[in-house]
């Protein structure tokens, strides 16, 4: 069903969706990791050095790499590596050189700051191997580090022990809440897009990308509303392809489609953006063309239509040649009712149609009298 959502458009809401929240965790990550370097600035080590600046590279490069589109894929990588080698790297070195440098702040304030940056970006499944694949190694870490020397611990490494214990144990509370939220937006969001989806199909031809009928009956009760308040007028043209069921019992149905695409491309490259191109049935089109309130105007204008097909269409091992049979008429001239402009337009085409087709014709009120349609 074209109403379903696409994989593409979950994705690429979901991560426009993630994309701010992600850079202003990384963000603060980054800060406090560089203001914790400098408040301790004497006592660390050579290799606490290497790790602070490889993990400011790789935050600089990841942020670098969120600001440019598609880009995601490979972004997504770096976030898993940045966050993995930062949690482990702060663990490591901070039992390395055990207590000159070490400071709980480390795990309450980076760890689950982190933790957020996973779930807020990598989303749900990944989120959660990267968070309890780092909570798995830091936990076997700290214990190991820790256990076979319980009994010798000085009373401040016994206090990190502890403040440690509890940090653990809020991680897997916090892993599980991100979880938890982490999969209600998700499915949130779908069902957003979900329904934005529908709706917006729902007033699309699924063949041609146009508006289709119901759309088009909405914008002409929208565009005579708005001429009516404004005291301006448009033109409405009925455009009906001329013997394109030929097209269908010669060479399929195929063929038909693929020509009116690629009908439809041509006539779109020939209107204004303000213009409404819409397939209303199977070989017929409408324009509403607003601002548009001359009888010489909108003749040109549909002149313009009926060349754009003149150039043969290539279809796929089939060349083609088209035309076209438009009835145009005016808001007010000709109607002040939706029903009563339809109709004269759909009375001009016909008269087109009489007159061998491949033509144009604005809709008079006496065609046998001294006012005859006139024509391109």
């Amino acid at each position: 069903m074209f109403s379903d959502l696409t994989p593409s458009d979950f994705t690429a809401r979901q991560n426009a969706s993630r994309r701010p929240v992600y850079l202003l965790v990384m963000g603060f990550i980054n800060v406090i990791g560089w203001v914790f370097s400098l408040f301790v600035l004497n006592a660390i080590p050579l290799i606490h050095w290497i790790v602070n600046g490889t993990f400011a590279v790789l935050t600089a490069v990841t942020v670098l790499l969120a600001l440019r589109p598609r880009t995601l894929p490979f972004f997504e990588v770096v976030v898993g590596v940045v966050i993995n080698f930062a949690m482990l790297s702060t663990v490591f070195v901070g039992l390395y050189d055990h207590p000159k440098t070490y400071d709980p702040l480390e795990y309450v304030l980076f760890v689950p700051a982190a933790y957020i940056a996973a779930f807020s970006f990598l989303g749900v499944l990944r989120g959660t191997v990267v968070c309890l694949s780092v909570f798995l190694a830091t936990l076997v870490l700290t214990l190991g580090h820790y256990l076979p020397q319980l009994d010798t611990l000085s009373a401040f490494e016994l206090q990190a022990f502890k403040i440690l214990k509890l940090h653990y144990i809020t991680s897997m509370v916090e892993i599980l809440g991100l979880y938890g939220l982490t999969t209600f937006l998700e499915r949130q969001l779908k069902a957003r897009i979900q329904a934005e989806s529908t709706a917006r199909y729902a007033f699309i031809d699924t063949l041609t990308g146009l508006s289709n009928r119901r759309m088009f009956q909405h914008r002409l009760e929208q565009t005579l509303q708005h001429a009516s308040e404004k005291h301006t007028g448009f033109a409405l043209m009925f455009i009906d392809l001329d013997h394109f069921k030929q097209v269908n019992d010669r060479y399929g149905h195929q063929a038909g489609d693929e020509l009116l695409q690629q009908i439809s491309g041509r006539l779109s490259q020939n209107l204004r953006r303000t213009d409404l191109l819409a397939r209303i049935s199977g070989d017929e089109f409408a324009v509403i063309a607003e601002g548009i309130t001359d009888d010489q105007s909108a003749l040109t204008l549909a002149e313009k239509l009926i060349s754009s097909l003149s150039e043969r269409f290539d279809l796929t091992g089939t060349a083609l040649h088209a035309s076209a049979s438009i009835g145009v008429s005016l808001y007010p001239h000709h109607g002040s009712t939706a029903k009563e402009l339809l109709a004269h337009a759909d009375q001009a085409m016909y008269d087109s149609k009489s007159k061998g087709r491949h033509a144009c014709t604005l809709y008079s009120p006496d065609r046998s009298g001294p006012e005859q349609a006139l024509s391109c």
